[in-house]
């Protein structure tokens, strides 16, 4: 029983990270995965979440056995016809992807969303979701 509340609490205490959108450099992709995985066994990640489109994983035939084989959970969704206002055509594709990840992922967590063509270096991450509290807090007394 005492197992299961530590495994609990270092739940709480790690980050869900969230991948929107298309897969355009699927190498860059599976390096950010494998690092991930790493701070995942360091307790630092709990889930991690590829919010995509219909159709988007099987463009890239290793990529859905690559997270299957880490555990990733993809999140599929009809892409936003039409995509938006000329003057901003992906913004509504990004909140569409967004919001169908967040659905997916439990009120009150700490959640990193990046995108799959994105590398962040391991360490600046470690850092990130080890000193979050401090790192990212935000005054009450903002300035008027």
């Amino acid at each position: 029983m005492k197992n299961k509340s530590l495994k609990n609490e270092r739940i709480k205490k790690a980050v869900d990270v969230l991948f929107t959108g298309l897969i355009r450099t699927p190498e860059m992709f599976k390096q950010t995965i494998a690092d991930l995985e790493n701070l995942r066994k360091e307790g630092l990640v709990n889930q991690i979440l590829l919010s995509t489109w219909f159709g988007e994983v099987e463009k890239h035939p290793d990529i859905q056995e690559f997270l299957n084989k880490h555990d990733i959970k993809i999140i599929r969704s009809e892409e936003p016809k039409p995509r938006g206002t000329l003057r901003s055509p992906t913004i509504w594709c990004q909140m569409k992807a967004l919001e169908a990840g967040l659905s997916n992922i439990e009120k009150d967590r700490f959640v990193l969303k990046t995108r799959a063509d994105v590398y962040i270096n391991p360490k600046f991450l470690r850092k990130l979701f080890r000193e979050k509290k401090s790192l990212l807090r935000i005054t009450k007394n903002l300035p008027k």
